[in-house]
């Protein structure tokens, strides 16, 4: 079957979820229309228990102003939604509707390009909360900790300690002497330039 969503999981409290799907709409651009607790509604309706549960009609403005002006009924296909449940095991699930796909069956070509900046939009929104799935899939060693924690103090490698009487200095070592300044001491450059002390035969 063809997929008509895009979705993506990780581990995360429900309710801090829910503040973070609300926040990635709206980096992207996306209001929220509506919020359907459907958990609540089945508790509240049937007396029955379900995970947690929730639909968010999600809208950009100015894309929803474009396709109603192409299609007037499109209304009847708005807003996109976006829901958010519990998997079980401290896990949640992401997943927003391919609008290129629900609007495959309205024949006007005015709506595709609409249909494509806002399935782009959505897709943004769910690669961005994919980060905290990587983030999960590639958990940080203990000693990366360790790691991170001691860079803090530490000295770049473009200025590492210099050392000096066995004491470390911080900073870069210390400039070397002139090499062309003349020495204190020199070899004799000639012979008669020896002469012998008192104490030698």
């Amino acid at each position: 079957m063809k997929e008509y969503y895009f979705a993506t999981e990780f581990r995360m409290s429900f309710n801090q979820a829910e503040k973070t799907v609300l926040s990635a709409l709206s980096n992207r651009g996306f209001g929220v229309l509506t919020s359907i607790d459907v958990q609540d509604t089945l508790r509240g309706k049937l007396g029955v228990e379900t995970p947690p549960y929730k639909i968010f009609g999600a809208c950009n403005p100015q894309l929803a102003r474009k396709a109603l002006e192409a299609e007037p009924r499109i209304g009847t296909m708005l807003p996109c939604n976006v829901i958010l449940r519990e998997t079980g095991d401290g896990r949640v699930e992401v997943a927003a509707i391919d609008p290129v796909a629900s609007m495959q069956a309205i024949d006007n070509p005015s709506l595709t390009g609409i249909a494509h900046e806002v399935r782009a939009l959505l897709q943004a929104v769910i690669h961005d909360l994919s980060g905290h799935a990587q983030r999960e899939a590639s958990p940080q060693a203990p000693e990366d900790d360790l790691i991170d924690a001691a860079s803090e103090y530490s000295f770049p490698a473009s200025d590492p300690p210099s050392y000096m009487g066995g004491a470390a200095v911080a900073g870069p070592p210390p400039e070397e002497q002139d090499k062309t300044r003349e020495p204190v001491t020199r070899a004799p450059s000639a012979p008669e330039e020896v002469k012998p002390t008192k104490d030698c035969p």
